[in-house]
């Protein structure tokens, strides 16, 4: 691997991480009344579509860099 590969596989744990406790709270706000009637629906529908888009692009990518390794390991 790559050092490029190797850091991106180390950082992208946290940053997964940080996006799932984003994406938690976004949906606990769509949950309450009070919270998306302040914030604004459509705001945080759009805020938390983009934030799965963004989840799903560094998870596929961190299951891609495992499999790297996993592969280069059992070479």
């Amino acid at each position: 691997m790559s050092y490029n590969e190797q850091r991106e596989l180390e950082i992208l744990p946290g940053e997964i991480e940080l996006l799932e406790n984003e994406i938690a709270e976004l949906n606990e706000c769509l949950a309450d009344p009070e919270c998306y009637q302040e914030r604004g629906i459509q705001k945080l529908t759009d805020e938390l579509d983009r934030l799965e888009t963004l989840y799903n692009t560094k998870a596929d990518r961190y299951l891609e860099l495992l499999e790297l390794q996993e592969e280069l390991e059992g070479a």
